[in-house]
């Protein structure tokens, strides 16, 4: 229950905010995968911390390297994303992930 309402909070208040910031999460991978999945970790680093038998270290290092991972990656994606970008002409337009010039429509049909 709480890592589908955090899901929807990250939807509707933080992605309007990442746009903002020029940040594009176009299949929203920051909403539905990694704001749980920050929860699930948390939740296990408490609960292996309350377990006499458990050690909490090892859920803390996961988290860590997950997220150390994730930033690495993404920015090297976004750093070579950029580069192919520049390199291509830069092709980007407002209107970069609309793909309705793509699609012919008969003339009698009317959008909503």
């Amino acid at each position: 229950f709480a890592a589908g309402g955090l899901s929807c909070f990250g939807y509707a208040k933080m992605s309007p905010l990442l746009e903002k910031l020029g940040i594009q999460d176009t299949c929203g991978v920051h909403n539905l995968h990694g704001m749980p999945g920050v929860l699930s970790a948390v939740i296990g680093i408490v609960a292996a911390a309350n377990t006499a038998s458990m050690d909490a270290a090892p859920q803390i290092f996961a988290l860590l390297a997950s997220l150390g991972l994730g930033l690495v990656g993404g920015g090297v994606a976004g750093l070579v994303m950029r580069f192919l970008g520049n390199a291509a002409g830069s092709q980007l337009r407002h209107d970069h992930f609309n793909d309705k010039g793509f699609w012919t429509t008969p003339s009698d049909y009317h959008s909503v």
